[in-house]
């Protein structure tokens, strides 16, 4: 969590600094796309959106590519859905799906940040962060390309779900009251004053890498953190304005 524009993790001061912790090894990275239950429902009943709802976070619900629910709905624009628009939802074995008649509201709650200077909607990338697997996933076109653990906010201080779009990065914080530096930032949401965001594990003045071994499990005050190496190559590939969805 850092203040917006000034501060970092419980009101602490930010800076930039051009120095990097060194890198860890990889994790395990999954290519292959995860079918859903959701995928095979879709196939007989479609989908109303609701609010809050993004066509590529429905795309990945559904396990299917974003370009496919654009394609069979002649979307041309990604971003100009609405609330109520009913969408065919492809099968994942080319097949299209007859539209619901109707849909039920939204019970869970969500939120949403448009970042300033947003990438192209053409891009195809998207963050899926889920609070139950205690995992990052990233999609490119309907299509997983990374699967990294991750830690996510404490009881108390948890982390937010809804849909979001990458709104700042900076290569790397400072939070001056503990000496820890957090680098490959990326800002996804306001909490007040604050912004909560996602960043590699924290480094002290010893240049010591912490909480490594908390990875998998809620360990932060409402941030996601990831592995040092995973976030370089999250933060080198996710530009600005790119969709996190999180969910539980």
């Amino acid at each position: 969590m850092r203040r917006i524009a000034t501060t970092l993790l419980l009101g602490l001061v930010l800076s930039i600094t051009p120095s990097l912790a060194s890198a860890e090894g990889p994790t395990v990275r999954i290519v292959d796309s995860q079918a859903t239950d959701a995928a095979t429902a879709a196939a007989s009943s479609g989908y109303v959106i609701r609010s809050g709802d993004s066509l590529s976070g429905i795309a990945v619900r559904f396990g299917v590519s974003l370009s496919s629910v654009m394609r069979s709905n002649g979307i041309r624009n990604p971003d100009r859905i609405y609330s109520g628009q009913r969408l065919v939802i492809p099968s994942t074995g080319g097949a299209v799906s007859t539209p619901a008649p109707t849909a039920g509201p939204s019970t869970a709650s969500s939120q949403s940040n448009t970042a300033s200077g947003s990438a192209s909607p053409d891009s195809g990338k998207t963050i899926y962060i889920s609070i139950g697997k205690q995992r990052l996933f990233a999609y490119q076109d309907g299509r997983q390309v990374y699967s990294m653990i991750a830690s996510s906010g404490l009881p108390g201080q948890a982390t937010a779900t809804g849909n979001f779009r990458v709104k700042t990065k900076l290569p790397e914080a400072f939070a001056s009251l503990w000496s820890l530096r957090m680098p490959y930032w990326m800002g996804i949401y306001d909490v007040g004053s604050y912004e909560n965001g996602i960043h590699a594990l924290p480094i002290n003045k010893w240049g010591q890498t912490m909480w490594g071994g908390l990875l998998g499990r809620p360990a932060s005050f409402g941030c996601i953190v990831i592995g040092t190496y995973d976030a370089s190559v999250l933060y080198n590939w996710a530009p600005m304005g790119t969709p996190v969805i999180i969910r539980y």
